[in-house]
């Protein structure tokens, strides 16, 4: 359908569809805090991914505008704390996909723009940034929103889903609300390097002398 976007990873195993009404519908933003930067780290994705600031460039829409075509079986789901949030990337290219609730009943999507391909709808070209506390360098030019209300639209974007959908549960999960990939909660090590990525990757932007 004209203005769907195409998700594709880098390597091509994974693959589906975010519909034009969920991309144009969806909040676009980008997420400075650590755990969005932890996760990208982790997969060792921080310069394909994060902008000069460390931010996750992100989609929050309703889930049931994602399709997945392809590639299930290599979506493999990572947390990187003990909460609620699980996290999906490609495990054959290590390209992050989404964040998710735990319980797939709960229709919550922030899609990571990176994988999307296609004329994105015209929010995305100012999005608004959160938790900028946490990135890289002076972040007070950013046009920055609260976090409270993204929270807010999030929520009312799950409690509409769950009424309309009766139930169903998004791409990311089976008739039951479980995931289809059994998530891995880092470990200490790996959370300690994935900071040291960070830490290193903000360095780096500092040395090369780009606009901090």
């Amino acid at each position: 359908m004209a203005g769907d976007l195409i998700l594709e990873c880098d390597c091509g195993a994974v693959g589906g569809t975010l519909s034009a009404e969920a991309a144009a519908e969806g909040s676009w933003l980008v997420c400075h805090c650590r755990d969005c930067q932890a996760f990208v780290h982790h997969l060792d994705k921080g310069d394909d991914v994060l902008d000069d600031h460390a931010g996750t460039p992100l989609v929050q829409t309703r889930a049931f505008g994602l399709q997945i075509g392809k590639g299930e079986e290599s979506l493999a789901s990572v947390r990187v704390t003990d909460g609620k949030l699980l996290r999906w990337y490609c495990r054959e290219c290590r390209t992050p996909i989404a964040n998710t609730m735990m319980d797939g009943k709960w229709p919550f999507l922030s899609l990571i723009a990176y994988p999307l391909k296609g004329k994105k709808p015209a929010a995305a070209d100012g999005p608004v940034h959160v938790f900028t506390e946490s990135g890289c360098g002076d972040t007070s030019g950013l046009k920055t929103g609260g976090a409270l209300k993204m929270v807010a639209r999030a929520f009312g974007r799950i409690l509409r889903d769950k009424w309309q959908r009766k139930g169903r549960t998004g791409a990311f999960f089976d008739a039951e609300g479980r995931p289809i990939a059994r998530p891995h909660l880092l470990t200490g090590e790996e959370r300690k390097l994935a900071d040291s990525r960070a830490r290193g990757f903000c360095e780096s932007r500092a040395a090369s002398g780009q606009p901090m």
